[in-house]
């Protein structure tokens, strides 16, 4: 072992057996299952196109599956491996005549006060 390897375990307070004790344990079931979702996820992510976020994704885990998982979980390995929702796409404005275009500027944006208060027209 280096020296630098060795003060970091101590830094940490970490032994150096404790530390390769660690490195060489099998791994826990949560991580195991985190791995296994994390790959489903991404299927189930990948098969919408990209347009499912953690909570559509937990619905289809649940609904297709048959597999009990919490949001914030689902959350947590999209986010643990890169997967985000795509942008919802706005609807274009149509007009009343049916043209797609954006509309005009309002006309109470135009600078129109309106007749002063107290004048009265004849």
């Amino acid at each position: 072992m280096t020296a630098s390897a060795s003060g970091k375990h101590a830094s940490l307070g970490v032994s150096t057996s404790g530390y390769y004790e660690w490195k060489s344990r099998a791994p826990s079931t949560r991580s195991i299952r985190h791995a296994w979702l994390t790959d489903l996820i991404g299927q189930i992510h990948e098969s919408s196109c990209g347009t499912y976020g953690r909570m559509q994704v937990r619905a289809e885990l649940q609904r297709s599956h048959e597999i009990t998982v919490g949001q914030n979980t689902v959350g947590l390995l999209m986010l643990q491996s890169g997967l985000v929702r795509l942008p919802l796409r706005v609807a274009p404005s149509v007009s009343p005549s049916g043209h797609r275009h954006r509309p005009g500027p309002s006309p109470l944006s135009r600078g129109w006060a309106g007749p002063a208060l107290g004048d009265e027209h004849n």
